[in-house]
């Protein structure tokens, strides 16, 4: 529910310098004007793809819909109401185009309010040029308040399918989980240049549930399961990166509070958790 700000989103991706794309776009049964502003837009611009929903099924399964639809082998995922920043696209796909090996590449973001008035960047700050970090170098060099921020990620879509895509039951840290994955598994390219501007909205999907604790706790659950049962490869880079530190205390609280997860593997991997907590 958008309808306000997708015409702009989706304009600000075809007024980059780089016209080799598609546009897949899968409205999740939207209660505003969203889809008809999206007819409009779609009737205008053949590389776009319309879908609709006929229910409201969530991000995890829209976005994973999106992906399978899609045709190219580079992914970006974009919400309605942001904004990509001007000469992007033609940037990062150089830069996955140059280092092969890279599952995705991230840029800053620059933050923006209702009326696109900039508010602040936030920037990774691995270095100060464009750079490709292998998983060796992520895991060594990872610190607790880093984040590979999805909303400027460009992803190969190989390594995005390996890494399960979105996976169910993670929610708002579904995104996250991903990036580290394939960080993990394929490094990242870091480029210290703008690649979006993100709406602020204290009422979004993650934001909204900070403080629901039981939601909170199932997600957390679900992530630490994966971890154990499904991505065993990763278990050793999230522990000696103390990625997980990230959603200290509450993540240690989880762990403990069900027993299916106990195990020595996991146990290590929350050491840095654990400390904090």
């Amino acid at each position: 529910n958008h309808g306000k700000f997708i015409e702009k989103a989706v304009r600000s991706i075809q007024d980059q310098d780089f016209s080799n794309y598609e546009i897949v776009i899968v409205d999740d049964a939207s209660t505003d004007d969203s889809y008809t502003v999206l007819q409009k837009l779609a009737a205008e611009d053949k590389r776009i793809k319309l879908f609709q929903n006929e229910k409201n099924f969530g991000t995890e399964i829209t976005l994973n819909n999106c992906i399978n639809f899609s045709k190219g082998e580079l992914l970006i995922c974009r919400a309605a109401d942001d904004l990509c920043a001007p000469g992007f696209l033609k940037n990062a796909v150089e830069l996955m185009d140059k280092h092969l090996n890279a599952g995705l590449c991230v840029g800053d973001v620059e933050f923006i309010d209702e009326n696109n008035q900039p508010s602040g960047v936030e920037a990774l700050s691995l270095s100060t040029e464009s750079k490709y970090f292998t998983s060796e170098e992520i895991i060594r060099n990872w610190k607790s308040d880093y984040n590979l921020p999805s909303a400027s990620a460009i992803y190969r879509k190989s390594d995005f399918v390996k890494a399960g895509f979105y996976l169910k039951g993670l929610r708002w840290h579904a995104d996250w989980m991903l990036n580290m994955i394939i960080a993990f598994r394929s490094g990242v390219i870091y480029c210290p240049k703008v690649f979006v501007k993100f709406r602020l909205d204290s009422g979004s999907y993650g934001n909204s549930r900070l403080l629901d604790n039981e939601a909170q706790d199932s997600v957390f659950h679900h992530l630490l399961n994966y971890l154990k049962n499904d991505f065993q490869d990763v278990l050793p880079a999230f522990m000696r990166s103390g990625a997980l530190d990230l959603f200290a205390p509450r993540i240690v609280d989880t762990y403990y509070k069900h027993s299916d997860l106990w195990s020595i593997e996991l146990l290590n991997a929350l050491q840095k958790p654990i400390y904090t907590w």
